[in-house]
């Protein structure tokens, strides 16, 4: 198995596995828009079996999870993200980009949660589910201390 990725200004990556067979494969890419809020605000993200592979293409390469990013401008302090299922369920896991303005180191205060030390300026976390899970909504919010 291999994987293809595009990407184009304005958009998010999408990464997808495809077969590496002598048989010609067919993949269909779908490029998000990118979605940015600012430190304090929330948003709704649905992750799905179409949404991306988890990896910021540079060092994190979470190849057996689903992500879908959410990009957020923020000043300095602490930001705090986390990620609470719509329906009920367990919560996501909460990946970030490798390079990114950091203070300090990223914690995990609690599932589906990080405390990023920040500088300011714009950041990029992912929201994952593991690969073949269902279709998911989550409500990401923000605070910036």
């Amino acid at each position: 198995m291999g994987f293809v990725y595009s990407f184009h200004d304005g958009y998010e990556h999408d990464v997808q596995w495809v077969p590496t067979s002598s048989s010609p494969a067919v993949r269909d890419m779908r490029l998000r828009p990118t979605r940015s809020i600012r430190a304090g605000e929330s948003t709704v993200v649905s992750v799905d079996a179409t949404s991306s592979l988890c990896t910021d293409l540079e060092d994190l390469w979470v190849m057996e999870s689903r992500c879908e990013i959410v990009v957020i401008e923020s000043g300095a302090g602490m930001l705090n993200v986390e990620a609470r299922p719509a329906a009920g369920g367990p919560p996501p896991s909460i990946f970030w980009y490798t390079t990114g303005n950091y203070a300090g180191f990223i914690t995990r205060p609690a599932p589906g949660a990080v405390a990023i030390p920040v500088r300011g300026g714009t950041y990029r976390v992912l929201v994952a589910v593991p690969e073949g899970a269902p279709s998911q909504q989550f409500d990401v919010t923000t605070t910036l201390r």
